[in-house]
């Protein structure tokens, strides 16, 4: 499809027609360059408008549908009455032009909005035969290195540049990055943990051996490291083979073990050091509770494996911290979207997305990075104007299963993606196999109760975000649907309590649920607050919360419920 320049205004030049995936390209780059100097509203403006165009209807792009789509205006709208899509359209394009006179020169295509239109158009500018050609951007993750690596091994150039003259001294500089430009950036794999298991020569060690082997069956279930196996039944510190000896040295990690069972219950000790260093970097004591119904063997290893190599799990933890003193590609990408992710970070998500996008065009096979990048494409996408970012974010997902069906990992970003784009089934059915593969993944859990509960399978939602919440301390998919399951019983005490202890004042359908349970508290002037703060990011939100609850897949049912607590805030839900 090849996107014609229409009409321009007379200052701008658009010699040819943009093909449309370049015209997406600068529409993406654009819109996530912090130099950009836009309000959310007017970015949201001109991905909304832009996407009318690519899809063929431009014509369709007036100051009603604008008005209503974008900005939240009801259905009586008029624009002779109301001046915001003027306004705004002023703004944004004041800002588009102001953005390329000033970042634009090195840009091959720069996007237009002309006065008396709000279609934009996409022009090619021509570049100069002079001027040299240049080369193609590097991943952000390679100039952070080359900076890193100037700074430790010349620390002091800029200091010595008025003794030794501006030419020699910039010369150096420019010849080092030239080398440096031609080194590979560092690619990281997954981490390798050699199991060290301290026996004590007691009747226990049978059992013992026996919580080492649960233990890591199901650290394989995740996938996040790579763990030496000892022999059956010795230690690693004991008589090994050649092969168990040069892998031992591989390691970066060692995990000490001691299994104690006696009247008061069995525990397993545990300790991670850092085998470079012998430094001691975690430790703790898992014990087994009577109340659960798993025997206290498995219960253990469980806990173990969840603590240390979930992603939020200890291992992913040190790891991630070195990883953003000294980025890298392959693991060391994945690790920095899984934080990304978890933060909703927009620079740190954007900064993840070029990682993993220079790993798969390096190491196209990469089922994490596939994966990784699906859920980093969702998170920038938007729920309520979706791009094609969310398509491709499937492609990737199906990518990943594909390259690694046994990976709870790839089954969770098919569950995901195809809850985006409305196949609930097929996600449901996806997040049952990711279980099925690691019942011990919290995260899975938590995400698999969200699904099934706002699409109005309640009690095994609820249930599964119990047993989700049990696993670790902060599970937010979980407990937020724990949130939405107290409010439905009329438990609003403990759902504005649950509230609290998640703190998400980024998550729309957690504020809703604020406001009515608020509301339905009697506590209006909190309410009034809460709404006040929704108002910010959606300024006429009750006007479109059913659709946007619709748009989420949440169940009439609970859209009922919680419209009701709006109106009782005082709201009119149309």
């Amino acid at each position: 499809m090849e996107l014609q320049s229409g009409n321009p205004p007379e200052e701008a030049v658009c010699p040819e027609g943009v093909p449309e995936i370049d015209a997406r390209r600068e529409l993406d780059r654009l819109l996530s360059d912090q130099q950009f100097h836009c309000t959310e509203r007017n970015r949201k403006f001109l991905r909304f408008v832009a996407e009318e165009y690519f899809r063929g209807r431009e014509h369709q792009v007036k100051a009603y549908t604008i008005a209503v789509d974008v900005f939240g205006r009801p259905a009586t709208f008029d624009a002779s009455a109301d001046p915001i899509v003027r306004i705004e359209a002023t703004r944004l394009r004041a800002a588009l032009a102001s953005y390329y006179e000033m970042h634009g020169a090195d840009r091959s295509v720069h996007i237009e909005l002309p006065k008396g239109r709000y279609v934009p158009v996409f022009c090619r500018r021509a570049v100069l035969a002079v001027a040299p050609a240049e080369p193609a951007p590097e991943p952000a993750v390679h100039r952070e290195w080359q900076q890193r690596t100037v700074a430790r091994l010349f620390p002091s150039v800029a200091s010595r540049w008025a003794s030794v003259g501006l030419g020699l001294a910039g010369g150096i500089l420019i010849g080092f990055l030239i080398f440096a430009q031609s080194w590979s950036p560092v690619f990281s794999e997954k981490p390798r943990l050699t199991i060290d298991l301290r026996l004590s020569d007691s009747p226990a060690d049978r059992d013992a051996v026996a919580v080492r082997d649960v233990f890591m069956v199901a650290l394989s279930g995740f996938q996040t490291v790579r763990a030496n196996a000892p022999d059956a039944f010795t230690a690693s510190t004991g008589s090994v083979d050649r092969p168990q000896a040069q892998a031992a040295l591989q390691s970066k990690y060692r995990l000490l073990l001691r299994y104690d069972a006696g009247s008061a219950g069995s525990k397993l000790w545990w300790q991670i050091v850092d085998e470079a260093t012998g430094e001691a970097l975690r430790s703790g004591t898992e014990r087994a509770d009577s109340w659960r119904g798993e025997q206290p063997r498995q219960q253990l290893a469980f806990q173990l494996a969840v603590r240390l190599a979930s992603n939020r799990g200890i291992i992913n933890t040190i790891e991630s911290a070195r990883e953003f003193e000294n980025p890298t590609l392959g693991n060391g990408c994945v690790l920095r979207a899984v934080s990304a992710v978890d933060a909703n970070d927009k620079d740190a998500l954007v900064g993840a997305r070029a990682c993993l996008e220079e790993t798969l065009r390096r190491h196209e096979g990469d089922a994490d990075a596939h994966a990784l990048l699906a859920a980093v494409l969702l998170k920038i996408d938007s729920v309520d104007a979706p791009t094609a970012m969310t398509g491709e974010a499937a492609i990737h997902a199906q990518r990943a299963v594909a390259l690694a069906p046994d990976s709870d990992r790839s089954q969770y970003a098919v569950m995901t993606t195809q809850f985006r784009v409305g196949n609930v089934d097929a996600a449901i059915a996806a997040g049952r196999r990711a279980l099925y593969l690691n019942p011990n993944n919290p995260m899975t859990m938590g995400k698999l109760a969200h699904i099934l509960f706002v699409t109005g399978q309640w009690d095994e939602g609820a249930e599964l975000a119990r047993t989700a919440r049990r696993q670790v301390v902060d599970s937010r998919d979980a407990e937020a649907t724990l949130a939405f399951d107290a409010y439905r019983r009329g438990r609003f005490e403990e759902t504005l309590l649950v509230l609290n202890q998640i703190n998400r004042p980024d998550c729309y359908c957690l504020q809703v649920l604020k406001v009515a349970t608020l509301a339905r508290l009697g506590r209006f002037d909190e309410a009034n607050a809460a709404i006040a703060e929704l108002r910010l990011s959606r300024p006429r939100f009750e006007s479109s919360v059913r659709a946007d609850l619709e748009r989420r897949k949440f169940a009439p049912d609970l859209v009922g419920l919680l419209e009701a607590g709006l109106a009782k805030a005082g709201l009119k839900v149309v």
